[in-house]
């Protein structure tokens, strides 16, 4: 079965959630996730409780509920639209988010949910990086980086593949040197890499699994050891045409270095994953109103840049001199330090005035803006097609 068929077999299950008639009935649902002889209950209060489960994997442990964090974000679109029967117009409003942005957000989220199951069942049987790699590959799936708890991601993993340690009787133990250890990757490819690794150590036969979190040069690292491996080499490369199907293509992607060393004489096996964040051009945006800086973030998301928004101009010199950004997104209408005196400022400061600032303003005075050393001036209200021409024009996304 290819996972674009999984997938939307699995959405039909999300949508249906509530009808156990629709879920007891559709032949395929009933056919990957086939009722154990041992449950008690009817198939489709067995389905319903398969999704429940698998929705909860993804409730951040570590962390308080915040419906911004971006670690909350695949938790708190499923729970509303499938548990809480909520309409995408409703979750937009309460999430704040335009209906490109939820249409975006629920789709990475319903595909993240579907490699859970998708590992549940077809990786379960087809092996480790079969069918699973081939997701990966997709021509819809790209790569979406945020800031990741590696801790809170490592401790999901766990959780998730928890009932198959116990059925395998596994003996797993975690240890991490700091509970907050970051990186900047894309959660749902850095997760199934893991998974993927982690099967391929499973189908060798290991008695135990240890996860260890260490800072090595300032860098995080993950490793992953067993003994009793007794299995074929892992195959965390791949030649040809397999290549972008691979474990070892997707962390190339995300800057992860995978290092594998198998020692015969004690029959252990230990996967290091080096993690190597590329430094990340900023854009710092400045504007006194909330919507005028998600509407610059949402212009902006699908480029490389990290966004960081400030709406008090008190703020932003000491921000822009800790940050270094790329870019300044300026805003000249704010109360109590118009921007004309935090552009001012910048200018006269020596570790900030090399920064490009774009003056963005309702008031039409471009002349001004350049003859006080603005780079450019983009008249309110901006377009997404109007900044991101502006900002290829000064040569900031090569």
């Amino acid at each position: 079965m290819e996972f674009e068929e999984f997938e939307s077999i699995v959405k039909f299950g999300l949508s249906n959630l509530y009808d156990f008639a629709a879920l007891e009935t559709h032949p395929q649902l009933t056919q990957l996730f086939p009722l154990p002889s041992t449950y008690s209950g009817n198939k489709g209060d067995y389905l319903r409780t398969i999704f429940l489960e698998s929705i909860e994997s993804f409730k951040p442990t570590e962390t308080a509920l915040n419906i911004n964090a971006p670690e909350w974000r695949t938790y708190i679109l499923l729970t509303k639209r499938y548990v809480d029967s909520l309409s995408a117009q409703e979750i937009a409003k309460q999430l704040s988010l335009s209906e490109r942005q939820l249409r975006r957000y629920m789709s990475k989220a319903i595909r993240a949910f579907s490699l859970i199951l998708w590992d549940r069942t077809i990786n379960a049987t087809e092996g480790p990086l079969t069918a699973s790699a081939e997701r990966l590959s997709a021509p819809a799936f790209s790569i979406e980086t945020e800031e990741i708890d590696l801790p809170e991601l490592v401790s999901g993993v766990i959780a998730l593949l928890s009932s198959r340690f116990q059925q395998e009787r596994i003996s797993v133990q975690f240890e991490a040197d700091s509970p907050a250890l970051q990186v900047e990757s894309d959660r749902v490819i850095l997760r199934q890499i893991l998974i993927d690794l982690v099967n391929q150590l499973l189908q060798a036969h290991i008695h135990d699994l240890t996860f260890a979190l260490r800072l090595e040069n300032d860098q995080p690292c993950l490793i992953l050891s067993s003994a009793s491996f007794n299995g074929d080499p892992l195959k965390i490369g791949a030649e040809g045409e397999e290549q972008e199907k691979s474990v070892s293509y997707w962390s190339k992607e995300l800057n992860i270095l995978i290092e594998d060393t198998y020692q015969p004489e004690s029959n252990t096996v230990t996967l290091q994953l080096h993690f190597s964040n590329p430094q990340q051009k900023t854009i710092l945006i400045v504007d006194d109103q909330e919507p005028a800086l998600r509407m610059f973030t949402r212009y902006l998301s699908r480029t490389s840049f990290k966004i960081v928004g400030l709406s008090k101009a008190t703020k932003v010199l000491q921000k822009a001199k800790e940050l270094q950004p790329g870019l300044i997104l300026l805003d000249i209408m704010m109360p109590k330090v118009d921007g004309w005196e935090l552009f001012q400022s910048l200018k006269l400061d020596d570790s900030t005035r090399h920064i490009p600032v774009i003056i963005c303003s309702a008031w039409g005075e471009p002349e001004l803006a350049k003859s006080l050393g603005a780079t450019a001036f983009l008249r309110k209200p901006v377009t997404q097609r109007e900044l991101l021409e502006t900002i290829q024009s000064l040569g900031i996304l090569d």
